[in-house]
C-alpha cells in the first residue's frame, strides 16, 4: 500500500504495521478463537438457547466441520475487512464532519495520526503477500 501525506502529517509503514499486528492480535485471533469455541460447543455450553441453536452442529463429520471452519474463518476476515473499509470510507471526508469515524494510530514520534488518511485503502492492507493476514495472521 503507498502511503500519503496530509498537511506534512504521515505515516510510517511501523506504524501501520503496528495497526495490523495489533488488529490480527487483538480483533482476528480473538474472533477466530470465538468462532472455533463456537463450532466446538464450547462458547455458551449449558445455556438453552445456545444448546438449542447449534445442536445440529454435533452431527458433523469431521469434513463438514472443517468446512464450516473455513467457512467461519472467512466471516471473521470479511468482519475486519468490513470494518476498515468504515473507515476508509469517512477518511475520505473532511475532518470536521460530524461522526466521522477516524482511525488513530501513534507513530514514532507519539503523533496521532489518521491511520485512513495515511494509507490508499486500509482494508486492502489484509491481503496480498505483504499483507497483515499473511505477516501477522
Amino acid at each position: 500500500m503507498k502511503f500519503r501525506t496530509i498537511e506534512g502529517v504521515g505515516m510510517s509503514r511501523a506504524a501501520i504495521d503496528g495497526l495490523g499486528r495489533k488488529l490480527m492480535s487483538d480483533y482476528v485471533a480473538v474472533l477466530r478463537k470465538h468462532s472455533s469455541a463456537l463450532l466446538e460447543g464450547e462458547r455458551y455450553r449449558g445455556a438453552t438457547w445456545y444448546e438449542d441453536k447449534y445442536a445440529a452442529l454435533r452431527s458433523l463429520d469431521l469434513a463438514q466441520r472443517e468446512a464450516v471452519s473455513r467457512l467461519l474463518d472467512d466471516l471473521v476476515v470479511s468482519s475486519c475487512h468490513a470494518m476498515l473499509e468504515l473507515f476508509d470510507k469517512d477518511g475520505l471526508l473532511d475532518s470536521k464532519v460530524e461522526g466521522r469515524l477516524a482511525l488513530k494510530v501513534v507513530d514514532g514520534r507519539g503523533i496521532e495520526v489518521d491511520a485512513s488518511i495515511s494509507s490508499d485503502g486500509l482494508a486492502g492492507e489484509l491481503y496480498g503477500e505483504n499483507g497483515w493476514l499473511e505477516r501477522f495472521g
